[in-house]
């Protein structure tokens, strides 16, 4: 069995791996939730409208990272993944599964570039899952203002690559992508203990035939659960 070209048991192999290097996990639970449309203007005044949307219980750290990990399975270039949440949510436990498990390397070094507000991961070896695609970590928190002058271009990369950004409302009128997925990631009680993922898709009203983050895909990360 094989899943977007890539064996199936590769991604067995990763999760192995991991469960050897941490206590025995619980299954990664989803529901499907009743989906109430909205509606948001990006900054250029586009209609971007939400298309899709699924639920997640993280126990634990180790299922933020799966949840990382699996997205990683269904990215391709173009994917731009907002991930929001408070402090100590589990952002970078997320994209640190998802840039290891998409570059085939899990003991690649993933931390939170906050201080270079982007860190890029491209695949000269040829590994990642899209052979030859480049991975963009961006965390925008220390981006003080919407006014500022980026020193990234975010219509380059949101256009060519992967990425994922971190603290995405600094984004501002630094060209919020048409479409999108947003990670909401939640503290179900207190910041030690379980959280909340919610998944939501946007899309362009220009690409509602077809959305990049529709229902469908996103529905695609069920195939995932552990027994």
């Amino acid at each position: 069995m094989s899943f977007l070209g890539r064996p199936f048991i590769g991604f067995l192999s990763l999760a192995q791996k991991l469960l050897r290097r941490a206590p025995p996990a619980r299954r990664l639970c989803s529901a499907t939730a009743r989906m109430q449309p909205r509606v948001r203007l990006n900054e250029q005044g586009s209609i971007v409208k939400q298309v899709g949307e699924r639920h997640f219980n993280l126990p634990t750290p180790q299922e933020t990272w799966l949840l990382g990990s699996v997205l990683a399975r269904i990215a391709r270039p173009g994917d731009v993944l907002l991930l929001r949440g408070s402090l100590g949510a589990g952002k970078t436990t997320l994209a640190r599964g998802f840039v290891q498990t998409f570059m085939d390397d899990l003991d690649l070094d993933v931390v939170s570039p906050t201080y270079l507000l982007d860190l890029s991961y491209p695949d000269y070896e040829g590994r990642a899952i899209v052979p030859g695609a480049t991975v963009h970590h961006l965390d925008l928190y220390r981006l003080g203002s919407a006014e500022e002058r980026p020193i990234v271009d975010f219509d380059e990369i949101f256009s060519k690559h992967i990425c994922l950004v971190e603290w995405p409302e600094r984004l501002g009128k630094h060209s919020t992508p048409d479409e999108y997925l947003s990670i909401l990631l939640s503290f179900v009680s207190e910041a030690e203990g379980p959280r909340n993922a919610k998944l939501s898709g946007f899309s362009h009203e220009k690409s509602r035939a077809n959305p990049r983050w529709s229902q469908k895909r996103i529905d695609q990360i069920e195939w995932l659960e552990s027994p």
